[in-house]
């Protein structure tokens, strides 16, 4: 996606926010490393540009995430809805 990469630093700003909705999007379906890195990238060309900023918090918050791994062993535990019967 080099033309959406392109457009987080030529676009106006309608254009970029777009241009990081897709990119975002996009980056949620790589692994879990693929999209850290991908997220790097995103903000290193956003890094500087106030009228992003709100998606460089989303992005920082992303990067920040760690990966949940289920205990060896470990009990899985049953769901029950809210107001719902919970022999269902």
């Amino acid at each position: 996606m080099p033309l959406l990469h392109r457009l987080l630093t030529t676009a106006p700003v309608a254009g970029r926010r777009a241009a990081l909705d897709r990119l975002l999007e996009a980056a949620g379906t790589l692994s879990f490393e693929e999209e850290k890195g991908e997220l790097t990238r995103i903000l290193g060309a956003i890094r500087d540009q106030d009228q992003l900023v709100d998606y460089q918090d989303r992005i920082r918050r992303r990067l920040s995430a760690t990966l949940l791994v289920p205990a060896a062993g470990g009990v899985a535990v049953p769901v029950i809805r809210r107001g719902g019967n919970e022999n269902e």
